[in-house]
């Protein structure tokens, strides 16, 4: 997994496969699941949407409801980085 929780690899019958490749594949809504397998079937297990990396609109916009601004808002997804004109 990655440091954000997502699928970052996985091997299924000896083969390796990074998350977004089986996001892809399986046309899952995100990297961040969980593959069980019982009774010969597959199950895929997915929190959330996109891929993990930048903004959640719906994120940002659950922020905005509770009063943040656009700089929190950024502050938030891009710590580190600084507003400038």
């Amino acid at each position: 997994r990655t440091a954000s929780g997502r699928v970052a690899s996985i091997v299924i019958g000896g083969v390796s496969f990074t998350g977004s490749e089986l996001r892809s594949l399986f046309k899952l809504r995100s990297t961040d699941f969980e593959l069980t397998h019982a009774d010969g079937s597959f199950t895929f297990t997915v929190h959330g949407y996109g891929h993990g990396v930048g903004l959640s609109q719906w994120g940002a916009k659950a922020l905005a409801e509770q009063g943040q601004g656009y700089a929190d808002i950024l502050a938030h997804y891009f710590p580190g980085t600084q507003l400038c004109r």
